[in-house]
């Protein structure tokens, strides 16, 4: 994904062992800049990059790795990332998020959110994502 939007692909890594993403800028012909922390709200493991407000900017999902918890991370027009909006799923399955995925599944144009879980039920959908 190209996160601040310079032509080049970026670099989102989830820093498990902290509540922390770490976003390296591409410089072309293979190379990255330093990397950058950036707040998550949650101790990450999955992320995912999708325009999920269709605003023309990549937005981050990622999975808590300790919590049944999502952080979705909107993309600005500076190219950087936003706080993070915490999507709590306690209320609709048990367990913790050891995998998404983000994808249109039902075809409306609209990203949606495929969640695991490590108890039952086995996964969540969360239709159009959205600030």
């Amino acid at each position: 994904m190209d996160l601040n939007r310079d032509g080049k692909l970026d670099v989102v890594v989830a820093l498990s062992d902290q509540t922390n993403l770490a976003v390296l800028a591409g410089q072309g012909g293979g190379g990255f800049g330093t990397a950058v922390t950036i707040p998550s709200g949650t101790t990450p493991r999955w992320l995912d990059a999708i325009d999920t407000n269709c605003d023309g900017m990549s937005d981050i999902v990622a999975s808590s790795a300790t919590e049944n918890k999502l952080a979705l991370l909107f993309g600005t027009q500076s190219g950087t990332l936003a706080a993070p909006r915490i999507i709590d799923l306690s209320a609709h399955q048990n367990g913790v998020v050891p995998s998404l995925a983000v994808a249109d599944v039902n075809f409306d144009g609209l990203a949606d959110l495929v969640v695991g879980s490590t108890q039952s039920p086995a996964y969540l959908l969360i239709s159009n994502v959205s600030p």
